[in-house]
């Protein structure tokens, strides 16, 4: 594109320099403009050719800006001087360097350019001494003060550009770090906390069943096996070691299962997917909330039916998980999410929204619970759906 744009500008001003009242200004000669245009059209190619192979790219910047200024120079000089209009052109070295926020070599293509200028208008070239004067100096004037208004910007400009930067990487961290939270929270800590509740049955009951104790106790240590598996793969890849080797369906029916023989609750899935790949961050997403989902239906609804529903639709997986417990106020729990205590449902809200969809809750004390993950799909795999 800067190659088309710059060939573009050395064709008009070599067009321009072709009219009757620059020819008559130059005395019909003009072909050392058209020379310098074509040096400049091959100097455009070769300064492109440099920029693609990204070779010592800030000390060319200077070299460009300097040959850009000379090139102006030398067509101001060869038509006309101080009459020449040519003189707009020294703009262009100052603007792309401005563009650029350098404003260390915008001042520095604006300082040159006004020197230049004055060099090759000095000579009256027909103008009483008085008016040569004038616009000389008029001309330096507005040199000096577009120069000035471009190394503003250039400067402003590089302050934004360094603050974006700063908040984008200020945004990244702190999103690395709720994402952080969110996996421990429904990865590791579940486990932890399913581990740690057992040991503690098992505690109780070793006075009076202490073979039965030791039993649970010894099948716990599966539990923690698998903890500091999903602490591996969290440092890995924060994604969870069930979805590693099986699609979404498959990881969830075998979670649903472990689910429903560990707690004793009727527990069922019903997936109206097939087994491609719905996306690591959707499948990620949908398996996390179902696993928050059932842990809370585990700990604090006393449910005796849980299901997990997947359904794929108009390009959206809608995962709900329905269970007949006690329920509750949903009110209630927001102080103790305000306080970093219960942080499970919102939990299950950001992900929702990391990936532009939604979490709805439906329940009331004594009417059981329904959570439901929406999450967009991308619409080629939808397609694929709606057509098998």
């Amino acid at each position: 594109m800067f190659v088309i744009h710059y060939l573009a500008a050395l064709a008009a001003t070599a067009t321009w320099s072709q009219l009757l009242y620059v020819r008559e200004r130059t005395g019909a000669d003009t072909s050392p403009v058209l020379f310098l245009c074509g040096v400049g059209a091959c100097y455009g190619l070769v300064r492109a050719r440099v920029a693609s192979m990204q070779a010592a790219r800030v000390s060319w910047e200077w070299l460009w800006a300097t040959a850009d200024v000379l090139l102006v120079t030398g067509i101001v000089h060869w038509s006309g001087g101080l009459r020449s209009e040519a003189a707009l052109l020294y703009f262009w070295a100052v603007a792309t360097s401005a563009v650029a926020r350098e404003w260390q070599r915008t001042l520095y293509a604006g300082l040159l350019s006004a020197v230049l200028y004055l060099v090759v208008a000095s000579a009256p070239a027909g103008y009483p001494r008085a008016d040569h004067v004038a616009i000389l100096a008029t001309r330096e004037f507005i040199i000096v003060i577009s120069t000035s208004i471009a190394v503003c910007f250039a400067v402003t400009e590089r302050r934004t550009v360094e603050e974006l930067a700063r908040l984008r990487e200020r945004a990244a961290i702190d999103q690395y770090r709720s994402g952080l939270s969110r996996e421990i929270h429904d990865g590791v800590q579940q486990l932890l906390v399913r581990a740690t509740t057992q040991l503690e049955l098992a505690s109780r009951r070793a006075q009076t069943d202490p073979v039965g104790a030791a039993r649970a106790a010894v099948e716990e240590r599966h539990t923690l096996r698998r903890a500091g598996d999903e602490l591996r793969y969290l440092a890995r890849r924060l994604r969870s070691r069930d979805l590693e080797a099986e699609d979404l369906a498959r990881a969830l029916r075998a979670r649903v299962g472990e689910f429903a023989d560990r707690t004793g609750i009727d527990a069922r899935l019903q997936a109206g997917i097939s087994g491609a790949s719905l996306g690591a961050p959707v499948e990620h997403a949908a398996f996390r909330f179902v696993q928050e989902a059932l842990a809370n239906a585990e700990r604090h609804s006393g449910a005796q039916h849980v299901t997990v529903e997947l359904i794929l639709c108009d390009g959206e997986l809608r995962c709900s998980v329905v269970d007949d417990g006690c329920g509750f106020d949903p009110q209630e729990v927001a102080p103790r999410q305000e306080a970093g205590e219960a942080i499970g449902l919102l939990s299950m809200s950001e992900r929702a929204a990391a990936l532009g969809g939604s979490m709805q809750l439906e329940t009331s004390p004594g009417s059981g619970a329904r959570l439901t993950l929406t999450v967009p799909v991308s619409e080629a795999y939808a397609m694929g759906e709606r057509g098998r």
